[in-house]
């Protein structure tokens, strides 16, 4: 798909914030949205802009989110284990 064609990175944030939270709404998933454009805009003056959404599922609710995620197409490309400084 041609870059021109595709909405602006925010936009493409925003609406990926916004599907997750609608995701995790329909399944009762306790979920918190972090740094990026969940920030109010004068806490992200001054910082790079964001490339990916950043949240925060409550321990109990993660197998459910990623059971949603998958059925909703998503595809895991890491775990945790290796794709955070936290593993």
């Amino acid at each position: 798909m041609s870059t021109a064609s595709q909405p602006p990175v925010g936009v493409r944030l925003r609406l990926a914030h916004g599907f997750l939270q609608h995701l995790a709404d329909s399944r009762g998933i306790r979920l918190l949205h972090i740094k990026g454009v969940a920030l109010h805009p004068l806490l992200r003056e001054g910082r790079h802009p964001s490339t990916d959404c950043d949240v925060l599922v409550h321990p109990d609710d993660v197998p459910a989110f990623t059971e949603a995620l998958t059925e909703s197409g998503w595809e895991r490309l890491t775990r945790f284990e290796h794709g955070s400084v936290f593993g």
